[in-house]
């Protein structure tokens, strides 16, 4: 028997993890990793600074806010919406597990 990757560990980890959520927050995780690897193009976000990670999240809310109710797709559109205001508030919550020390 082979020895498992650390990648497939992680994803075990992962697997395991999401297996003790509730459905809603795992269903949601599930929901902002797609919309992240369909960003996959764009970079990372691990060496992006605070402000632009905060200004980012604050454009994103805006979107959100923003979604005319009269559009046919208004809750998809509100939901993909939602998802990437998610994807910033962990970017950020990522920038202070790793910044413990005050940056500004």
């Amino acid at each position: 028997m082979k020895k498992p990757t650390d990648e497939e560990i992680e994803m075990l980890d992962v697997v395991m993890a999401m297996r003790e959520c509730r459905p809603e927050v795992a269903r949601f995780a599930r929901e902002m990793e797609r919309v992240l690897r369909r960003n996959d193009h764009k970079g990372g976000w691990e060496d992006c600074d605070l402000e632009y990670l905060e200004s980012r999240l604050t454009e994103e809310i805006e979107e959100y806010k923003d979604v005319e109710p009269d559009k046919t797709y208004f809750n998809a559109i509100k939901q993909e919406e939602i998802i990437d205001v998610a994807n910033f508030c962990m970017m950020i919550f990522e920038y202070w597990s790793n910044h413990k020390e005050v940056s500004r």
